[in-house]
């Protein structure tokens, strides 16, 4: 997570150790300062209870696309924001539908695609 003011680069943080993921079935997964995964294993009394982590895997994709299309408020994906520990936005911040170019881009207020 980048900030920028005034046009410059003044706080980086890594999102990893601050990201937390819930599925229904599945422990917490949370991720180190390295984004290597911790937890994600099936609850005891869940629907993945007594599954290979490989049995798991190999259901888990089209679980959560459907769990996704039916009850979007089952699975989460949050982040501490006050752990990141980001410097708040100065004004001027950006008006709704304002535009801004870099590298060759254009990106419009609010949400933008990651891709190329």
């Amino acid at each position: 997570m980048r900030v920028y003011q005034r046009g410059g680069l003044v706080a980086e943080r890594d999102v990893y150790p601050h990201l937390r993921v819930t599925v229904p079935g599945l422990t917490e997964l949370v991720f180190n300062q390295s984004a290597e995964d911790h937890g994600g294993h099936p609850e005891a009394d869940g629907r993945y209870a007594g599954m290979s982590e490989d049995a798991v895997w190999a259901v888990l994709a089209p679980d959560v696309d459907e769990t996704a299309r039916d009850d979007p408020d089952a699975i989460g994906v949050g982040v501490d924001w006050a752990g990141l520990d980001l410097p708040g936005l100065v004004s001027p911040v950006l008006p709704p539908g304002a535009e801004i170019v870099r590298h060759d881009r254009t990106f419009r207020y609010g949400r933008n695609s990651c891709s190329g």
